[in-house]
């Protein structure tokens, strides 16, 4: 902390002092006074010592809920105390209320004063001097850990898998999960399992019985959970169907009850089924799941329906000969027998929420939607179906609710209200909200959908001119839901955003290719520093740069490149520039668009589709027109040929760096959560899997597990898990050591956790840096950082990740 200190001056005038103490003597000598020479409303006697401090104050460091104290020794004749705070270092200062004494003691710190600054200001007789500035840093409590959710008693089967979790509080917690044979007298550490859950596969008879529980412990304490019991049944047997539901008769609105008699190992579940067309067809019924079931109210409309039971286990399935139904009419107002049900789908699938009403007459059905909590209802227009099927979901649909008010002539009810939960599986369902260019600068997007730019100004126009400054809002980037720039040294330098309202905006200064612009200069594509809007393409959501032109993946699912035709029409001594969007066919409905493998005026690029399959575009460019002759028109168009990546399991995300001439490297990230690799750069193990020699055929990464994104660069390899965590492999990597270091180059080939780095939500690299957004909204980083891309106000190189200063994307 800089030190520093005011003082004031003194200077001593003889004449004017002498005619103030004469004044003070005459004065004193009248009638009503006794002239004190302590009144310090005169001024200072002739011989007062100064101010004068022998021992200035120390910076302190507390604990969150201790003490601290300042002090100070100073000597000087009728001396007066008073300390002083301030926390914008040292610019301005406020007193503290009766803190008037040589020493200053706060009683009980608080977090919020790590970082301010104290001094005391000494005034005597003769002078007034400030002491030094001095700060103060607080550190958080470690408390010892806690148990908030015990895990809970499992029964399994043979072969199958049980898990046991915990929730648990406290700082720096380490787990060991143990089991016991003997009832507990006796536990064992179970190797490699030292995290908050533990998936116990390929379970045999033998671990019937066992007790499992798990030791919690940190720097402060140590605590051990229940133990808890591990039921594995044996394997299970099929099922039979003993006695078939029976025809039934009922008078409406009473409901009909079928039942069923069947046996199985394990014992059987039942999934009961209706036939509205004689039994030609049946569908599952909503909630009926028992060895009986009973109609809702019924109505003469329900006469000549069939029903009939699926009964199941581990070893069968036998569906029961069909029972039919007669209703006899009665008028009721409706009744809802089989409310919604919560859903859970993941980002974008849809979900489908379902009711099973009566009423005579037949009722109508209105879907609500409240984003509210509950709070209140509104119609969802065209929802008047007994089911209703959702748009394609985002995350921030998670936590909406649904209901269904059923009506006819006799009455009306609503329903429960059924919740819905959106899980985010993957990098590619989620907007890109940071980007690293790999000629030293940054692009973060924040919460309210403007821009910041970190590092070096020369890139496009945008960003502070001077590197290590702070980060600087991007002009006329507002309302972004998304943002790209290339993260490789042979890719073009091309800035990309997409609005939430669909529209692209571009800018930058290689766009010799065309790059999307919508308007261009009669001499030809040139830098735009401030983002243009593209004119030709609309409802983007996903945009990637590509060799100086743009890829465009829209809402319906199709793919574009802009800057596909490029060209120039000579009319006399005219020129008129021109660029075209073309559309890449054959890809089917496309979810995800990886980096760009480039070369000069070419590029490959991996395209994930729906149905989970990975192919290669890979597009050249072919020209046309040799002169510019009046009348002539010279044309750079995209040609692109497509070929299938095999050996990927279903995949929701491919990132890739390099090119296929140069090198490169892959990764692909499995709807499962898995990681694949392949590419025939693997000179610093970039590719993961304990080696160094490049391969063709993609592999699983061995030891991830419940990734959801995945970043490929020229060096390294990323990948983020559900929980929060960051691993890291290849070249220099952000681990806060060298892999070296007392190992082999092979070290550096497998993954490897990111220390210290937690509450991840997304991460971006480039060639030589990478940064990560943590759910609280703060921005860290790692690696290269010469002209202050990281944001930590300088430009030194980042061992080990490293918060930028003043930035949150929240």
């Amino acid at each position: 902390m800089e030190k520093f200190a005011a003082y004031r001056n003194t200077r001593t005038y003889p004449l004017v002092w002498a005619f103030v103490i004469a004044l003070a003597v005459s004065l004193g000598g009248c009638g009503g006074g006794g002239g004190d020479s302590s009144n310090t409303s005169l001024p200072p006697a002739a011989n007062a010592a100064a101010v004068a401090i022998s021992s200035q104050p120390t910076d302190q460091a507390a604990m969150a809920g201790g003490t601290a104290t300042f002090s100070v020794a100073a000597s000087g004749d009728g001396l007066h105390y008073q300390w002083q705070t301030s926390s914008d270092a040292g610019a301005t200062w406020a007193d503290i209320a009766g803190a008037n004494a040589a020493a200053y003691t706060i009683g009980t710190v608080s977090s919020s004063q790590s970082g301010n600054s104290f001094r005391v200001v000494i005034t005597g007789q003769a002078s007034t001097v400030a002491s030094s500035s001095v700060g103060l840093s607080v550190a958080a409590a470690v408390v010892a850990p806690t148990i908030a959710v015990q895990p809970s008693a499992q029964t399994s089967t043979v072969g199958n898998t049980a898990v046991f979790a915990i929730t648990a509080s406290g700082a720096g917690l380490a787990y060991q999960w143990q089991t016991s044979s003997d009832g507990g007298t006796t536990w064992s550490d179970i190797s490699g399992q030292t995290n908050a859950t533990w998936m116990m596969s390929n379970l045999s008879a033998s671990d019937n019985g066992k007790l499992v529980r798990v030791v919690v412990s940190n720097t402060q304490g140590i605590v051990r959970s229940d133990a808890l019991p591990l039921t594995v049944n044996p394997a299970p047997a099929g099922v039979s169907v003993a006695n078939a539901p029976a025809d039934a008769s009922v008078v409406a609105p009473a409901g009909a009850s079928f039942a069923v008699v069947a046996t199985g190992s394990p014992s059987p579940s039942y999934q009961w089924q209706v036939s509205t067309d004689n039994g030609n067809s049946f569908s599952n019924i909503v909630g009926a799941t028992g060895a009986t079931y009973t109609t809702p109210a019924t109505s003469t409309a329900d006469t000549g329906k069939q029903f009939r039971v699926v009964v199941s286990n581990s070893g069968s399935s036998v569906t029961s000969g069909a029972a039919g139904l007669s209703v006899a009419k009665v008028q009721v107002a409706p009744s809802i027998s089989a409310a919604p049900v919560n859903a859970s789908v993941t980002v974008p699938s849809t979900a489908t929420f379902s009711v099973t009403a009566s009423g005579t007459p037949t009722p109508n059905y209105q879907w609500q939607l409240s984003t509210d909590g509950g709070a209140s209802f509104a119609n969802i227009t065209g929802a008047t179906a007994t089911s209703y099927t959702t748009p394609a979901t985002s995350a921030a649909d998670s936590g909406k609710r649904y209901r269904v008010t059923v009506t006819n002539t006799q009455g009306s009810v609503s329903s429960a209200a059924a919740a819905l939960a959106v899980a985010v599986m993957a990098a590619a369902a989620t907007p890109h909200r940071m980007a690293i260019g790999h000629t030293g600068y940054a692009l973060l997007l924040k919460a309210d959908g403007t821009v910041l730019s970190l590092g070096t100004g020369a890139v496009g126009g945008s960003g502070p001119s001077v590197t290590g400054a702070a980060a600087t809002a991007i002009p006329g980037a507002t309302g972004i839901a998304s943002i790209a720039t290339p993260k490789d040294i042979d890719a073009s330098t091309i800035n990309l955003a997409v609005r939430q309202d669909g529209t692209l905006l571009v800018w930058g200064r290689d766009l010799a290719n065309g790059g999307g612009l919508g308007a261009i200069s009669p001499s030809g594509p040139v830098a735009v520093n401030a983002p243009t809007a593209v004119s030709q393409l609309h409802g983007v959501v996903e945009a990637r740069p590509v060799a100086g032109s743009t890829l465009a993946r829209l809402t319906d699912g199709s793919l574009w490149l802009l800057g596909g035709s490029v060209g120039y029409t000579v009319s006399g001594t005219s020129t008129s520039w021109f660029v075209n969007a073309t559309q890449i066919t054959g890809l089917g409905s496309v979810v995800s668009v990886s980096a760009a493998m480039s070369g000069s005026n070419n590029a490959a690029v991996p395209i994930v589709s729906a149905d989970g399959s990975v192919t290669l575009l890979t597009i050249t460019n072919a020209f046309s027109g040799s002169s510019a002759t009046s009348g002539n028109t010279v044309t750079r168009s995209a040609v692109y040929t497509m070929s299938v990546i095999n050996g990927l399991p279903p995949v929701a995300q491919v990132d890739c760096s390099g090119s296929l001439t140069m090198g490169y490297n892959c990764l692909g990230l499995t709807r499962a959560g898995t990681v694949w690799s392949w590419g025939t750069r693997n000179n610093d193990g970039q590719l993961g899997n304990g080696t160094l020699t490049g391969v063709t055929i993609p592999a699983q990464v061995a030891g991830l597990s419940g990734i959801t994104q995945v970043v490929a660069t020229e060096s390294n390899g990323y990948a983020l898990t559900g929980t929060g965590r960051v691993y890291s492999w290849g070249d220099w990597n952000g681990l806060g050591f060298d892999p070296l270091a007392g190992g082999t180059l092979a070290d550096r080939s497998r993954p490897s956790l990111v220390p210290t780095l937690t509450g991840v939500a997304e991460i971006a690299a480039s060639t030589y840096a990478a940064m990560a957004r943590k759910l609280d909204g703060t921005v860290w980083g790692w690696g290269s950082n010469s002209s202050g891309e990281l944001g930590t106000g300088t430009t030194a190189a980042a061992v080990v990740p490293t918060q930028a200063v003043g930035i949150n994307l929240n």
